[in-house]
């Protein structure tokens, strides 16, 4: 099931892809007519704008409250080889690795909902009672459009 989102800034080469593939249910994006593409380039920028600025933020609270983190555990890594400087980098860059990972695949699933949107306007995400089973009680679909319910995996 591949999911693939690429576009380069207007700066460099103007070019942009979405293609999404779900089982028998495919759709390629730049079939879309040239000013719905273009609203669909900017809204995904847009997003992407969006969230990153939102990763640097919480990278940035993140680091802040690591200067006050109890830091006990720099004596183990001592212990085995690790200097404090490098045990240092080591969780700073285990923070944000988790941060980034996070908002990557949230991104990924927004831009994605994006996309099926642009091309059927009336899907939507939707909160279901589970009438079989006793768990969950509700569950989510990602995307319903009439009868085709799509679950958007990262």
């Amino acid at each position: 099931m591949p999911m693939w989102f690429w576009w380069e800034d207007e700066v460099s080469a103007s070019s942009f892809f979405c293609k999404i593939q779900l089982h028998k249910f495919t759709f390629e994006i730049d079939q879309l007519p040239a000013k719905k593409m273009d609203e669909l380039k900017q809204a995904i920028k847009n997003l992407a704008e969006i969230y990153s600025a939102n990763l640097k933020g919480k990278i940035e609270a993140r680091r802040e409250e690591m200067k006050a983190d109890d830091n006990s555990h720099y004596l183990l890594y001592r212990v085995l080889g690790i200097s404090t400087q490098e045990g240092q980098l080591i969780d700073a860059y285990q923070n944000t690795g988790r941060f980034l990972y996070k908002y990557a695949g949230s991104f990924l699933e927004a831009a994605a909902t994006l996309c099926f949107n642009f091309k059927f306007p009336e899907g939507v995400k939707t909160r279901v009672e589970n009438t079989i089973g006793q768990r969950p009680k509700i569950f989510e679909i990602d995307f319903l459009n009439g009868n085709d319910a799509l679950e958007i995996k990262r």
